[in-house]
């Protein structure tokens, strides 16, 4: 009898160092996970984007109001992790309501070669 009773008590004794060991893991991981989340915040400060309606480029053929065209530039500037300066938006087409999801689609694969999306 005493012989299952220590086979027993190693089989224990065994898991609880492998579930000690697998936590320990766990924690490591977890603080190498926040660790580079707080390098990259510090790294990474939002960049001030200063780009007004004047400096825009005018397209009142399209219907499109320049702010909007601005505020367009910049939330693909701060998308593309590039400055406001280096992009230039070519053209607005503003869609009608029944092609707008069938157009969206289509614009987006043929310009999705154009961009350079951000990383995470």
């Amino acid at each position: 009898m005493e012989p299952q009773i220590g086979a027993l008590s190693l089989t224990v004794i065994a898991m609880t160092i492998v579930f000690v060991v697998l936590l320990g893991l766990a924690l490591i991981i977890t603080l190498m996970k926040w660790l580079s989340v707080q390098k990259h915040n510090e790294e990474v400060k939002t960049p001030e984007i200063s780009l007004d309606a004047a400096s825009a480029p005018k397209n009142t053929d399209t219907g499109v109001a320049p702010e909007v065209v601005a505020a367009i530039t910049v939330a693909l500037a701060v998308y593309l992790d590039r400055g406001a300066d280096q992009l230039f938006v070519s053209a607005i087409h503003r869609l009608a309501p029944s092609e707008s999801w069938a157009a969206a689609g289509r614009l987006e694969n043929i310009s999705s070669s154009s961009l350079v999306r951000r990383s995470f």
